[in-house]
């Protein structure tokens, strides 16, 4: 192989790459966007406290591909209005109070 082949195998190499890099950037922010929407908030890089898919900077944005976990993808909270009623029936495992050892000198 030539040095002039090298060069264009090279420059073809790098457009090839940068193609696949957009296409990535461009599949992980919809990928982000429709889990937001999911969530209703959007997901945060938590060791740089940004929001995921939503910078301008494709160099950013492959930075987070490479680092995604899914751990960043939290679930909502659930309003206190939605969440079923606690029990106070007492079927539950006791108060304390009920569970503590008899001491030695109440025994007497």
């Amino acid at each position: 192989m030539t040095d002039e082949q090298k060069k264009e195998l090279a420059r073809d190499m790098k457009a090839f790459e940068k193609e696949m890099n957009a296409k990535l950037v461009k599949v992980f922010r919809l990928m982000a966007e429709e889990i937001g929407e999911v969530l209703g908030a959007p997901m945060v890089d938590p060791s740089t406290r940004q929001k995921v898919g939503q910078s301008d900077i494709d160099e950013v944005i492959l930075e987070q591909i490479q680092n995604f976990n899914a751990k960043w993808i939290k679930t909502p909270r659930t309003p206190p209005a939605s969440r079923p009623p606690r029990s106070t029936s007492g079927t539950g495992r006791g108060s304390r109070r009920s569970r503590r050892r008899p001491s030695a000198a109440s025994s007497t």
